[in-house]
């Protein structure tokens, strides 16, 4: 398996690369270590399925690299607009309506490697934590690797993510009802003071 350092010359170039392959990548990202494939490749999202030892019924997220790629048969409401600008790029997944029955929850990560690799890829990537389902983020390459049923096809190394970090927060947002599934690295507080106002 490869580590590569998350400076390395030529590293996003080859990340574009696998993931256009159906690869799964481990990487950094503002909060904690994750894995990610292309969003559409369904054989990609097993492996990651795979890897973390995860139910299926537990739906994955996505990375945006911008606001534009979430998808058009999604139902941004005014809340959730206004939740993207204030708290995107950053440690908030929001989970709308997809139009279609189900949901889509996504987030855009503040992280200088995963923006690079985001608008170099230009497409939506599936995303989950780096580690077993039912334990705890890993916050450093070796805390996943530890954990992971397997291997990734590329680990990006991007150094200790401080111990204080924690998962993103999620949001469900539907017109004008909110839910909080998880408050995380953004307080609950945070987030009604901006709807509030």
């Amino acid at each position: 398996m490869e580590v590569l350092k998350e400076g390395t010359c030529g590293i996003i170039e080859k990340c574009v690369e696998i993931l256009g392959a159906g690869g799964v990548l481990l990487v950094p990202t503002e909060t904690v270590y994750g894995l990610v494939c292309d969003y559409e490749n369904m054989a990609a999202r097993e492996k990651i399925y795979a890897l973390k030892k995860r139910e299926k019924s537990k739906l994955l997220g996505a990375f945006l690299p911008d606001m534009a790629a979430v998808p058009s048969h999604c139902k941004l409401s005014g809340k959730a607009l206004l939740l993207m600008e204030h708290f995107m790029p950053g440690a908030l997944t929001l989970v709308i309506p997809d139009g279609e029955g189900g949901t889509f929850g996504f987030r855009m990560p503040d992280h200088p490697f995963m923006q690079k690799l985001l608008q170099a890829y230009g497409k939506a990537l599936a995303q989950t934590s780096a580690n077993l389902s039912g334990t705890p983020p890993a916050l450093s390459v070796k805390e996943a690797l530890a954990t992971l049923d397997g291997e990734a096809s590329l680990v990006i190394d991007g150094g200790a993510i401080p111990a204080e970090s924690c998962s993103s927060t999620v949001v469900y947002v539907d017109g004008d009802e909110i839910k909080f599934l998880r408050e995380g690295a953004i307080k609950k507080e945070e987030i009604e003071e901006k709807i509030q106002k």
